[in-house]
């Protein structure tokens, strides 16, 4: 069940924890959710079940529910400190929500369980709810289920999290933050470059496309369409930059993430002379055609000064067949933009310039 609260994660809260840890996590499930549905009518709680099955393989998935949640919850133990899946999930959470900043800590909500996070550790700094007492023996102990030090503790955790959730503001969808990191506000006067839209001749290309476009309706917060093509239109970009610089065209679809459109396996050369026209793509080698559904598409073109989608991908060339005709799920792409943007806000790419354009689709 998808999250009913304001923030748009898929899931309210996250529990990381290792599997030797899972009898006693199972039980602390149920009890939390009990307890949170007393201050809320609906909550979304993320328990990866499977892994207290024998045999149990973790999966990659596991990262992206993670970064698809509003709160996590990492229940401490010296075997989760032991647990590469752990480590994982709290950096694949950590990651993507830009935390720990000292402002929004409340994120991660630790639960110790027979141990507190080492010194040093990320989640050191971070305030948890203890569930462990310990002996005379120094003997760490969990708190039994049911006990009143226990209820008292769920149910203060419960309330914790509710007035949590109900605080965290709307999460920014992908497109909305790829054009924060490359929107209009952020182009630099030295880099200019301009990008418009028009129709393809037929005839001129062979018969394939380099992507059939995808439409959805307009997300919040993005301008209007500035372009209205109909369905089957084939049609390029045209796009000049002001200094000699690199080239890169992305196809942003809400859908199923971006595709890079250039340079592509037909055009793998990138570097595009001061004032030049440049068309995207290059009608003797491919084409664009719109679809047969109505909605909106989204493009970003940018222009650097300084090749870096190499560096960003950790690959020698664009020469490579790995970095052509290139395709991302929106997780994958948002960590691209953002390092992307991290590369340039530095000293030694020198100049950038980004443009974007929306091209609505009539049935």
């Amino acid at each position: 069940m998808s999250s009913q609260h304001k923030h748009g994660y898929a899931y309210d809260l996250f529990l990381s924890y290792s599997s030797r840890n899972g009898e006693w996590v199972r039980q602390f499930y149920d009890d939390l959710l009990a307890d949170m549905k007393r201050f809320t009518t609906e909550v979304s709680v993320f328990l990866d079940t499977a892994r207290l099955s024998p045999g149990y393989i973790w999966e990659e998935k596991m990262l992206d529910d993670a970064r698809d949640s509003a709160i996590l919850l990492p229940i401490l133990s010296p075997t989760f400190f032991e647990s590469e899946y752990c480590r994982a999930e709290l950096d694949a959470f950590l990651e993507s929500h830009g935390l720990p900043a000292s402002g929004q800590r409340s994120r991660v909500m630790p639960v110790y369980l027979l141990s507190r996070a080492p010194r040093g550790h990320v989640l050191d700094e971070i305030q948890g709810s203890s569930f462990f007492t310990t002996s005379h023996e120094g003997v760490p102990l969990e708190l039994r289920h049911g006990s009143d030090p226990y209820t008292k503790g769920i149910r203060t955790l419960a309330h914790a999290a509710v007035k949590t959730l109900s605080e965290i503001p709307r999460r920014q969808t992908p497109l909305e933050e790829v054009f924060r990191l490359f929107g209009p506000a952020l182009l630099s006067s030295e880099g200019q470059l301009s990008i418009d839209a028009v129709n393809s001749i037929a005839g001129k290309a062979q018969d394939r496309t380099i992507r059939r476009i995808r439409v959805e309706q307009a997300p919040h917060g993005i301008d209007d369409p500035i372009y209205e093509l109909k369905s089957g239109t084939r049609f390029r970009f045209r796009i000049q930059p002001a200094k000699s610089s690199y080239l890169y065209v992305f196809n942003l679809d809400p859908a199923s993430g971006v595709t890079l459109l250039f340079p592509n396996s037909a055009e793998r050369l990138n570097r595009i002379p001061a004032k030049t026209l440049k068309y995207v793509p290059d009608e003797t080698k491919a084409q664009l055609v719109v679809d047969t559904e109505a909605g909106t598409e989204y493009f970003l073109a940018l222009c650097t000064e300084k090749q870096i989608l190499m560096d960003v991908l950790q690959i020698p060339t664009l020469l490579t067949s790995k970095c052509v005709d290139m395709h991302w799920k929106w997780s994958d792409a948002i960590r691209l933009f953002r390092q992307m943007h991290g590369v340039l806000k530095t000293a030694t790419p020198g100049w950038w310039a980004a443009r974007h354009t929306t091209i609505a689709i009539k049935g």
